[in-house]
């Protein structure tokens, strides 16, 4: 839209912020660990998908069958990290996944690969509750990820004009942003996050995305009018 002129940085800004937090309401779903519904969710899905005589309820068994096999798939997922368990707590990984930095950059990268920060946090929904990492490991990787989905933004501003440019750049300062004050308060964070839900990993993991999202948006929001000039000068050099 903005390599049409339809959009400027400006008016694109709070689409932005607005999206950054609305994709979280996915694993938030996905923490309520809905498997025991889920073959009900798969057999209504498909049923209402191969009838045609209704588009709009198809369309209705499309989301229902999507949303049976996600929770089926992140049952298999736990099943299958199972006898991870012994490997990782007797291995190196454990200190990769001690040193914040390193958490980051696998979450960059695996954003990259998957191109979707939702399956990643879904993953490690799986893995904290499998107690496979902790919760204090699992949020630099959540930081990484956010920061990894803005790679498919930023290769296609290289196609787009200046304004183009200018949203992918607001993009990833947004999520850097919210990386750099995050990152050194990660342990208080997770301990408020234990706190509103002490007995639900899958839902730890779900808020700390959601409060990331959140608080990144809040926290920027009175600075915008500054970042939007060092965008300016970045791209127009």
């Amino acid at each position: 839209m903005a390599g049409a002129e339809l959009l400027t940085l400006k008016s694109a800004a709070g689409i932005i912020i607005g999206s950054n937090i609305g994709t979280t309401i996915a694993v938030q779903l996905y923490a309520f660990n809905l498997f025991k519904i889920a073959p009900y969710l798969v057999f209504i899905g498909s049923v209402l998908h191969f009838q045609n005589c209704n588009t709009k309820l198809k369309f209705v068994g499309n989301v229902f069958l999507g949303f049976g096999l996600v929770f089926y798939g992140l049952k298999i997922m736990e099943l299958a990290t199972m006898p991870l368990k012994k490997i990782l707590t007797s291995s190196l990984l454990v200190l990769i996944f001690q040193n914040p930095f390193w958490g980051i950059l696998a979450g960059i990268i695996a954003a990259l690969i998957l191109q979707s920060s939702n399956v990643g946090i879904a993953t490690l929904q799986v893995l904290v509750s499998s107690q496979l990492i902790t919760l204090p490991q699992a949020l630099p990787i959540i930081y990484g990820l956010n920061i990894g989905t803005c790679s498919e933004a930023i290769i296609l501003s290289f196609a787009s004009n200046k304004e183009g440019k200018k949203i992918a750049f607001f993009n990833i300062f947004l999520n850097i942003g919210g990386t750099i004050l995050f990152l050194p308060f990660t342990n208080f964070f997770a301990e408020f996050l234990k706190l509103i839900s002490p007995h639900n990993p899958l839902r730890q993991v779900a808020n700390a995305h959601t409060f990331f999202n959140l608080f990144s948006a809040l926290l920027i929001i009175p600075f915008l009018k500054q970042l939007f000039v060092l965008i300016d000068k970045l791209v127009n050099k």
